[in-house]
């Protein structure tokens, strides 16, 4: 009996001890867990079935501004809006009625006023049977990260703005799978759809074949050493277009400098290329301007001596028929010579000699009759003229030669027959059209297209068909002069020419003139009314550094009474006027050596004698610079050669006026 009592004295002592150790364990794991749970920055409570509170950390009692203590017992409607409670009970119940897991993002003020963005996962609170007792939320302040995803949304959708504006994608190849990563810009360039697949088997497909080779050699010795990849090259579009494109590319390495990929960009510098090429184009022409202006310039010299001397040879043998053929065989031939020069100058011509508001409709239509007999009768001529045509500031003549030239253009490629067109309409250009004719700009023109059902004009020489003495002509047909004469207007009159040709199809010229809103009235020129025979008594200079031209000018000049003085340099010249107070009229060229030219010796001239009358004349004013001040002498310009009669009845005029 006593050793029973004994032994269950001892095993109720040990089952204390064991409880009491249990409890003890228990309390530390409590206050281990409870130091965990508080420990914590997230946002942790929980909550029955009622959605009331039945504990929470310190996280979440600073959020609420409560102890827990304080805490137990209440809901989401004792400290928070009614709406931002309703919803938190709203998105309880419906956790709890599926049993699963939820995740919200929501946003929520601070009894401080603070407005944070919660990211919050709730859990079902079971027992150990899988009883629901209520839930258990984690809530953490993800506002921070919010606007760090934010921003860097914000810095990639400027990015990505910035490249499509710039025409920039950027790409990474990796070394060792040989996967490629475009970005949307890539895709955008290459013409592919985004969600094709990326890589180099795709761009090999892309880039142009004259150019494949290279590089793909390129890329994979960039792939293979300290090698910076950098190309510009053409890639052809799954539609066909042809863009070229800048590529440049770096390696990517490790710690220990194996290259792990290649990082890129691609841009497409198609625009770019485009104005490079227009741009050289430009220089090409003018320097042929210069080339041809200069020739003719001193052609035009020799040409008005020969001309001279033959028109003063024809009066000395008018009685002698053999002799007067023959001179006037001589006089045909120079004045052809000299028309050639002029279809020269008509293309390095910067100015044109006159202008004011056209209707070219009324243009084209008064020269109905000229158009008629410069095509065969096998050629139909169909006008298609605008209503209501703009005005277009312009020199007529040059208009007329330039389409003139044109038209026999055509009718050379249809030596059997076939259909001419010319048609006229008002033209609005946009910045579209100007991207891709990078040599006009956007505005309102008046279109002029020429087109024919000729033989057409291969590709490859669309692009010297505007400069001169380029024919693909018989040498009998052509000088190849026309179309570098239209050229040379549409450049004066600050249009914009173009030209569209299939071989076997046919050929059509667009010329846009801009639109004038001026309504000046043509001038009237009338020099009929002046007597070439009449005697003079004026005193004139004359002045060019062509001693043949200066002897011919004095000798036509003397022979109806002029007094003439001449010197063949401007500082010459300049003592002469200094010296003869009683000189009428300055009769000079516009290029010369000496350090003066025609437009500085003017200048000086009218500072000393404001009642002196001058006259200038040249084969290519372009050689001389006109300063500020000085245009006013380019209204009475004589150009070279010049006849006799245009001499005198040029003077006549000045002195009388």
């Amino acid at each position: 009996m006593n050793e029973r009592l004994i032994r269950t004295t001892e095993e109720r002592e040990t089952v204390n001890k064991t409880l009491q150790q249990a409890q003890q364990d228990l309390m530390l794991e409590r206050s281990l867990l409870t130091s965990m749970f508080n420990s914590i920055p997230d946002l942790i409570f929980y909550k029955d079935l009622k959605g009331i509170y039945l504990g929470c950390n310190e996280a979440f009692e600073d959020f609420v501004g409560l102890k827990e203590s304080e805490l137990i017992g209440r809901t989401d409607l004792d400290f928070f809006p009614k709406v931002l409670a309703e919803f938190f009970r709203e998105k309880d119940q419906q956790m709890l009625a599926s049993g699963e897991s939820q995740h919200n993002e929501e946003w929520v003020d601070y009894p401080d006023g603070q407005r944070v963005l919660l990211d919050t996962l709730k859990t079902p609170y079971l027992t150990v049977d899988g009883e629901s007792l209520g839930l258990i939320g984690i809530s953490r302040d993800i506002s921070e990260r919010n606007k760090a995803e934010e921003s860097l949304h914000h810095s990639e959708t400027l990015l990505r703005e910035a490249q499509a504006m710039a025409h920039i994608g950027n790409w990474e190849l990796n070394h060792k799978t040989m996967k490629a990563v475009w970005s949307d810009e890539v895709f955008q360039i290459l013409g592919i759809d985004a969600t094709d697949e990326s890589g180099p088997e795709i761009l090999a497909k892309l880039i142009h074949p004259d150019e494949r080779e290279e590089v793909l050699s390129s890329l994979k010795c960039a792939l293979k050493g300290n090698y910076k990849h950098h190309m510009e090259y053409r890639i052809i579009r799954p539609d066909g277009e042809i863009r070229w494109v800048d590529c440049r590319a770096n390696q990517v390495c490790d710690d220990n400098n194996n290259i792990l990929s290649l990082r890129g960009v691609v841009q497409d510098i198609t625009d770019r290329k485009q104005s490079e090429h227009a741009l050289r184009r430009a220089q090409k022409m003018d320097a042929i301007g210069q080339l041809t202006g200069g020739i003719a310039h001193d052609f035009n010299n020799l040409l008005g001596i020969i001309i001279g001397n033959l028109d003063f040879l024809k009066r000395l043998v008018v009685n002698d028929e053999k002799s007067l053929k023959r001179v006037e065989s001589a006089s045909k031939a120079s004045l052809r010579a000299a028309d050639l020069t002029k279809q020269l100058l008509g293309f390095s011509r910067k100015q044109a000699h006159v202008e004011y508001p056209c209707n070219i409709n009324q243009t084209i239509v008064a020269m109905d009759n000229l158009i008629a007999r410069s095509v065969t009768p096998e050629v139909e001529v169909d006008l298609q003229l605008s209503e209501t045509p703009w005005l277009t500031l312009i020199d007529p003549g040059d208009f007329e030669d330039a389409l003139l030239n044109l038209i026999i253009n055509a009718r050379d490629a249809m030596p059997q027959g076939g259909n001419l067109t010319i048609e006229t309409i008002n033209q609005q250009l946009d910045s579209d059209f100007t991207q891709l004719n990078p040599d006009v700009t956007p505005g309102d023109y008046i279109q002029l297209a020429v087109s024919d059902t000729g033989c057409g004009i291969p590709k490859e020489n669309l692009e010297q068909i505007f400069e001169p003495f380029f024919t693909t002509k018989p040498s009998d047909k052509g000088t190849g002069l026309g179309l570098s004469m239209a050229y040379g207007f549409v450049q004066r009159s600050g249009g914009y020419i173009k030209a569209y040709s299939e071989v076997g199809i046919g050929t059509i010229f667009r010329i846009y003139l801009p639109r004038s809103t001026e309504q000046r009235k043509k001038p009237r020129i009338s020099l009929s009314e002046y007597d070439i025979t009449a005697q003079r008594n004026e005193t004139i200079l004359i002045v060019d550094d062509e001693v043949g031209l200066l002897e011919l000018a004095k000798d036509y000049l003397e022979e109806i009474g002029f007094q003439v003085y001449t010197a063949s340099r401007g500082l010459e010249a300049l003592a002469i006027l200094e010296s003869k107070k009683s000189i009428d009229l300055l009769f000079s060229d516009v290029v010369m050596p000496g350090g003066m030219n025609g437009y500085e010796l003017a200048e000086h001239a009218y500072e000393n004698n404001p009642a002196i009358k001058i006259l200038l004349t040249s084969g290519f004013t372009k050689k001389a610079i006109v300063q500020k001040g000085q245009e006013r002498f380019i209204a009475n310009l004589l150009l070279k050669p010049y006849s006799r009669k245009d001499l005198i009845i040029s003077i006549n005029k000045l002195l009388d006026n």
